[in-house]
């Protein structure tokens, strides 16, 4: 009895020391906080509306405090992250998701933008760059490659599995 005690607590304590180690390093890369995110283009017409595009490399800035883009029909349900919600398409053709605040600077207001020559999106105030077409918001250079921060991201879920569907974004 004496040895089943001693082998469960001596288990018990490494089951508790891996899940600690574990969850110690899990989100060190990503310091935006948190923040609602739901957008959702119900069918393929409404992407093709108001979504970034269907090609690899397009883009668009969703941020509804400032009504952008312009065209788009928000809700009162719509929530675009902390910063603002990059939506893009990435080279394999899935879309994907991202928050527009740099972890960097950690602010609502200081957003990157995608230089449309190198691909990358970028932090006006620290410099730091992103690959946000492959890689999924990884930094390449700056602060947040120093630091291994990368952009915060969000799931992009198709609506139902017909040829059809449309998107969420949460």
């Amino acid at each position: 009895m004496n040895n089943y005690l001693r082998n469960t607590l001596i288990a018990t304590a490494v089951a508790f020391l891996a899940a600690a180690v574990a969850a110690c390093g899990s989100n060190d890369h990503v310091r935006t906080p948190p923040a609602p995110v739901f957008l959702r283009f119900a069918t393929i017409n409404e992407w093709q509306q108001y979504g970034p595009g269907a090609n690899p490399l397009d883009f668009d800035y969703y941020i509804k405090s400032e009504r952008l883009p312009k065209d788009f029909p928000y809700l009162a349900t719509n929530e675009t992250g902390y910063g603002g919600v990059l939506l893009a398409v990435a080279l394999t053709g899935q879309p994907v998701a991202m928050d527009l605040s740099c972890p960097v600077e950690n602010s609502q207001t200081i957003r990157v933008r995608v230089d449309t020559k190198s691909h990358h999106a970028v932090c006006p105030k620290c410099g730091s760059r992103y690959f946000v077409f492959e890689n999924y918001g990884r930094a390449v250079s700056g602060p947040a490659a120093e630091k291994e921060l990368e952009l915060r991201r969000y799931n992009v879920i198709p609506t139902d599995d017909t040829p059809l569907h449309g998107y969420i974004v949460n």
